[in-house]
């Protein structure tokens, strides 16, 4: 029975060898694997409304990222636009619950903007 079972092929990209997103971004380092000091604290000081614990758990390196920025609108403004508009070939973006989670932040943070939730 497990010799009928075929693997779907995996995805092939047409976008070809000039430009990967991965040439881009910084080497992962060991810390990218967990929130770090500076963005627990950050995180904890949001409105529990507000706090990204969908990012936090799956994107951590972003999480502590954002902390480190939070206070800088000269970098915070682009890093929420590159995370919310991100337009690297064959990539699908962010899970739904992440991107609502970065919208919130970002509408806070540049805008003052807290977040509501419809019942």
């Amino acid at each position: 029975m497990l010799e009928s079972i075929s693997r779907p092929a995996a995805p092939q990209h047409t976008t070809g060898p000039a430009f990967h997103w991965s040439r881009h971004r910084r080497p992962l380092q060991s810390s990218d694997h967990q929130l770090n000091l500076e963005a627990t604290e950050w995180v904890l000081q949001l409105p529990v409304a507000l706090r990204p614990a969908n990012t936090c758990s799956r994107y951590p390196r972003i999480v502590n990222h954002i902390a480190q920025v939070w206070l800088r609108t000269d970098r915070c403004r682009p890093l929420f636009d590159q995370l919310l508009r991100d337009s690297r070939p064959a990539r699908s973006g962010f899970p739904s619950s992440v991107r609502e989670e970065l919208r919130a932040l970002a509408a806070f943070r540049l805008d003052g903007v807290l977040p509501t939730h419809a019942d």
